[in-house]
């Protein structure tokens, strides 16, 4: 059954790129051979911007029937224009672009299939975000762990996969899985992309992206090298500076944790495409407000990367200026995302404080390392030009400004700074040491062998990683997680199956602890509950008023006993008591 849902999945996104063409041919005027491997993206951003918008404003309901309708329509508008404009669609460029996300996503989808978890780390977190927003009509999303609250939390990633969900009739475990492969393809894509557009180089197209995703820290080698014989601790390199975390691709896409700063590399990577397509032309209003879409679903993908879109975007203006209509277009389709989110949400970031402590060397040379050779590379052999110098520019002030300042949150120390700014730096870094491999590939057979060398001691941490994290490869669950969830928790399918039966029901659940099986059934389903994961809740909210209120509630120790009060305000349909007894009040 998942392999037609999937088949479903990658046609969506076949027909978002016809919709994606005939914007490009709108905003820039001429369609290239390389521009059909970001078409899709193109239609992402248009198309479920339009329907943020009408959700936030209320204008329709989200319902599977209404998005459905609106991606028939704006996909004949799209052809029509394309015709009108007698645009000779190059067949061959498109399908070949279809086929390599098609085989992006399968791939990640069958080698994830050896362990297609959604129960460990924040993956429950995330698949309530996913199934609250499948069950929303209009936006922002109630929920679904803090029943008659809307989410207070960037969430517009998850919305986009969840439509995309709701359109096909897939579930919220398939949602997971296929959205997490497809933004691994999406980036991948992006940055062959930008590595051919930025050295006209074959080898660039995959040495940027296997720079992105395929390889580690040095980690990985300083564990082979003094614990040989030992059992690999893939977990480790994502951890190296004290109280930090220290994520890279190859990493978060094996713990496969769906989490907004994944999902916004796509996004990043698209906002770097769009500058570099604008670079040395008279901009327009619509490229202005093409640019300015992104980078407003840049910050309700993941806020913490508004900084990194920021700083791209100034460094980009100041070497080459915008047309006062492109500066107004940016603006404007920023704030028609940003604002409606903004207006509905509360921020819990406390502002900014001095970082109070600094990174060891050799931790931090640990995790730059490789990158840094590549740097050196990309000036030796004098690929720096004002664009990727850019880039550059940008990675050095995101590494650096966590060891100067950080940005005050529920931790009250830089571990989520670091983190989030490290991520995005990642991604640049990628794009230019990337560059500067494909130049020493290039020098012979001597730079092959240490390009080949570098890209192997990278590459170490998936070589050791993936049978550790994969269960050595023993059993292949398929493409859907609910087959190993309900496998590993036989009691929750009943429930499950039941609650989805009946969309407009709540289901009351013991206040849940984060990073436990607790409130699994809200988040799979996305029926509403009192009180999900409270720590998660206090993370978002900053504030604990509402959640003590809703724990005073809680009357008797009987689990299904609610106090009238409790009972009148949320009107639960059923109590869940665990081992798969899912109670019918009244009964």
């Amino acid at each position: 059954m998942w392999v037609w849902y999937l088949i479903l999945w990658v046609s969506f996104f076949a027909v978002l790129s016809l919709i994606g063409l005939a914007v490009f041919r709108l905003v820039f005027g001429k369609i290239e051979a390389g521009d059909y491997l970001i078409s899709k993206l193109l239609g992402v951003i248009v198309f479920f911007g339009l329907f943020w918008i009408i959700g936030y404003l209320h204008l329709l309901p989200l319902t599977e029937q209404v998005l459905g309708a609106g991606l028939t329509i704006l996909t004949i508008l799209a052809l029509w224009y394309l015709w009108q404009k007698r645009v000779l669609i190059d067949w061959r460029s498109y399908l070949l672009a279809e086929l390599l996300f098609v085989g992006l996503v399968v791939a990640f989808v069958v080698i994830r299939g050896f362990y297609p978890t959604v129960t460990d780390g924040e993956k429950p977190m995330e698949m309530m975000m996913l199934s609250s927003n499948m069950r929303a009509t209009t936006l922002p999303p109630e929920d679904a762990w803090l029943a008659g609250q809307t989410v207070n939390y960037y969430y517009f990633g998850y919305f986009v996969f969840a439509s995309i969900a709701k359109i096909i009739g897939a579930s919220s475990f398939l949602a997971f899985n296929f959205g997490l492969a497809s933004t691994w393809a999406l980036i991948l894509i992006l940055l062959g992309r930008l590595g051919w557009v930025l050295t006209g180089r074959r080898s660039a197209t995959l040495l940027v992206p296997i720079s992105y995703a395929l390889m580690g820290n040095l980690d990985s080698l300083r564990q082979i090298v003094t614990k040989w014989g030992s059992s690999f601790d893939w977990w480790h390199p994502s951890r190296i500076i004290p109280k930090t975390i220290t994520e890279f691709p190859a990493f978060s896409y094996l713990f496969a944790d769906f989490h907004p700063h994944m999902i916004v590399a796509v996004w990043l990577g698209l906002l770097i495409s769009l500058l570099h397509k604008a670079w040395g032309q008279k901009t327009t209003l619509l490229q202005g407000l093409l640019i300015g879409l992104v980078i407003g679903q840049v910050f309700v993908v993941s806020s913490w990367s508004i900084l990194a879109a920021a700083l791209l975007t100034v460094f980009a203006l100041v070497q080459q200026p915008f047309s006062r209509s492109a500066l107004l277009g940016g603006v404007l389709g920023a704030a028609m995302i940003i604002l409606p989110y903004q207006l509905t949400t509360t921020s819990i970031w406390q502002g900014v404080a001095l970082a109070g402590a600094v990174s060891p060397f050799g931790s931090w040379l640990t995790h730059w390392g490789l990158f840094l050779i590549g740097i050196g590379l990309f000036f030796l052999g004098r690929q720096a030009h004002r664009f990727t110098l850019t880039l550059l520019l940008v990675a050095t002030v995101l590494i650096a400004l966590p060891e100067l300042w950080m940005i005050k949150d529920m931790y009250g120390y830089r571990f989520n700074t670091v983190f989030k700014l490290f991520w995005d730096a990642w991604l640049l870094l990628s794009i230019v040491a990337g560059i500067g491999f494909s130049w020493l590939w290039e020098r012979r057979l001597l730079g092959k062998v240490v390009v080949t060398t570098i890209v192997l001691i990278g590459g170490l941490y998936l070589i050791f990683a993936l049978p550790e994290r994969l269960d050595h490869f023993r059993v292949w669950y398929g493409g859907d997680p609910a087959r190993l969830t309900f496998k590993q928790i036989p009691e929750l399918e009943k429930p499950y199956n039941l609650l989805l039966s009946q969309p407009g029901s709540r289901v009351y659940e013991l206040p849940g602890r984060s990073f436990t099986t607790d409130a699994y059934l809200s988040a799979f389903t996305g029926t509403p509950t009192l009180i999900g994961w409270e720590n998660h809740e206090l993370l978002w909210r900053g504030k604990s008023v509402e959640i003590n209120r809703r724990k005073e509630l809680i009357d008797g120790n009987d689990l299904c006993q609610l106090s009238a009060r409790l009972q009148q305000e949320f009107h639960f349909s059923y109590c869940y008591r665990g081992v798969g007894r899912l109670v019918e009040f009244g009964q």
